[in-house]
């Protein structure tokens, strides 16, 4: 494409909707740096994968997504699982995604050459990171080749004979042969030190920009762009040479393997050097995305997160919205204390639940809410939710539950501020036990530093917790033919109850729905379940 078109493309896609398409297999590609990061233990908190699966992380990540380079999406995935721990991390990301907003040229001739990078999932960028001694045994196999070939030709011209013919032959027939062989499997190891190299040139030619806070940025990498200045020089690897000549060469001469094994060598002893470039290149472009994200939904603020652990944990938002969800109705909520939410089926907590907690991660990840204005403090945000079915796999739907809410438990132990959101507590078990077990466990998740919103069909929990937990509701309103829903958060515990009258708009026997009726409504006065007459 060129760069008339390139820019072209890449202005006119600023502040609209991703146009890319993902493959089943791509978002393993682009967690592999996030997975690389959590297995080096080198962050003190990510959101895990229970949380992300709850909030359905990876669709907000595709929405958001540009898709320009491998690093831009891979870092952007880490970021959304990384929330910012101090108010200096914090104010660092929105100063950056600020800069990208507010300086288009800048913006556009950093999306050029990230585009030029490009997005290549099938390299293993993350391999490049693992420092350590590369085996030479290879590299010296290879020049053994070539000298034997070198040898036999110089052979000839100094005494002719038979044997040097012999040798020629043997060298022109067996080092291609090594050739094929060894590319065969090789593919995505020459992938992953081209995109390497790639990335030190791209990075090369961002130093060159003329920009007094891009340079500031850039100041840091002066020991890395002196350490990887040979890469440049040597270039990339030549999967294809090109030509018929060039590939007889590259047959007799192994250039592009000799070419390989001295960049992977060179890779091994600077991987800390990549790792730096890689999230660099990484953080410019998520920040690109992230402006580009918040022109496009432009209901947006930039939050205001409180890290003083002396107060009180909170959060207040107005006009506060689900990001996935296009027309969502939106609510203001403000507390500091720990809520109960109840509310019939389909009403909205559920997805109130979700909001909030989405909300106060974006905010503290790529520090943008879905709001009118929205602050609160700094939280590590879980939740338990829907029990997706690989958690399932040998174990009882309670036994998944009570995992997910243990797990919050314990990471509470440490003294870190942690929002939790819960939906429908403890399901999978009987009424009674359900109950007393859930009412325990809500109150020791209402401890200082620890903010619980939890959400409830069972009332009983609104009474024996109206001590510890503040009660709202969503409610509904049902005629003959529909029932309808407003989605507005209201204080005090939920009064209508649906489940029955939905038998009805269903199309069951009116006899059962005004049996059901009336054995919930004797519920209600004796607080016991008795059998109550048809008539």
């Amino acid at each position: 494409m060129k760069l008339k078109q390139l820019r072209k493309r890449l202005s006119d896609s600023y502040g609209k909707p991703s146009r890319l398409k993902y493959e089943a297999s791509d978002m393993d590609s682009i967690k592999e740096y996030l997975n690389y990061r959590k297995e080096k233990g080198l962050d003190p908190f990510l959101v895990d994968d229970i949380t992300a699966n709850d909030l359905q992380l990876d669709k907000v990540f595709q929405q958001i997504n540009m898709g320009l380079s491998t690093s831009g999406e891979q870092v952007l995935y880490y970021l959304l699982k990384r929330p910012c721990e101090t108010a200096s991390e914090h104010q660092e990301r929105a100063s950056l995604i600020t800069l990208m907003k507010d300086k288009a040229e800048l913006r556009i001739k950093l999306s050029m050459l990230l585009a030029k990078l490009g997005r290549n999932r099938k390299a293993k960028v993350c391999n490049s990171f693992n420092a350590g001694k590369r085996s030479l045994l290879y590299l010296a196999g290879y020049l053994a080749l070539i000298f034997g070939l070198i040898a036999s030709i110089i052979s000839i011209f100094i005494s002719f004979g038979q044997n040097s013919v012999f040798a020629i032959l043997f060298f022109a027939i067996v080092n291609p042969m090594i050739r094929e062989w060894r590319k065969r499997g090789m593919y995505t190891d020459f992938e992953t030190v081209n995109y390497s190299v790639a990335m030190v040139v791209t990075a090369h030619r961002i130093k060159k920009i003329k920009d007094p806070e891009l340079q500031k940025m850039l100041e840091p990498f002066d020991d890395t762009f002196r350490a990887l200045r040979p890469m440049r020089r040597v270039g990339g690897v030549s999967l294809t040479a090109g030509n018929e000549i060039a590939e007889m060469i590259s047959n007799w001469f192994l250039v592009d393997l000799i070419t390989y094994e001295i960049l992977k060598n060179f890779i091994g002893r600077n991987s800390l050097h990549i790792f730096k470039l890689h999230e660099f290149l990484g953080r410019m472009e998520a920040a690109i995305a992230i402006a580009s994200y918040q022109k496009l939904i432009g209901n947006y603020c930039v939050p205001e997160i409180d890290y003083n652990l002396a107060i009180k944990p909170y959060v207040k938002a107005e006009v506060m919205c689900h990001p996935l969800l296009k027309g969502c109705v939106p609510n203001d909520f403000e507390t500091d204390q720990a809520i109960i939410l109840t509310g019939s089926n389909a009403s909205g907590k559920s997805t109130f639940l979700k909001t909030v907690a989405l909300n106060q991660l974006l905010a503290q990840t790529i520090c943008t809410a879905i709001a009118t204005t929205y602050s609160a403090s700094s939280f590590r945000i879980y939740s338990s939710m829907a029990i997706s079915d690989d958690l399932l796999a040998g174990e009882s739907y309670y036994i998944s539950e009570i995992k997910s809410l243990k797990r919050v438990l314990t990471a509470s132990d440490s003294g870190v501020r942690i929002l939790c959101v819960i939906d429908e507590v403890l399901r999978g078990t009987n009424t009674i036990e359900r109950i007393a077990a859930s009412t325990q466990i809500l109150k020791a998740l209402n401890k200082e530093r620890l903010l619980p919103i939890a959400a409830t069909h069972d009332l009983e929990l609104c009474n024996l917790l109206k001590d510890d937990f503040v009660a709202y509701h969503f409610q509904e309103e049902v005629d003959e033919n529909e029932m309808h829903f407003d989605y507005k958060l209201r204080e005090g515990a939920a009064t209508s109850r649906n489940a029955i009258k939905l038998l009805k708009l269903m199309g069951f026997n009116q006899g059962i729905v005004d049996a059901a009726d009336r054995t919930a409504g004797n519920y209600l006065i004796t607080g016991r379940w008795d059998t109550v007459s048809d008539n």
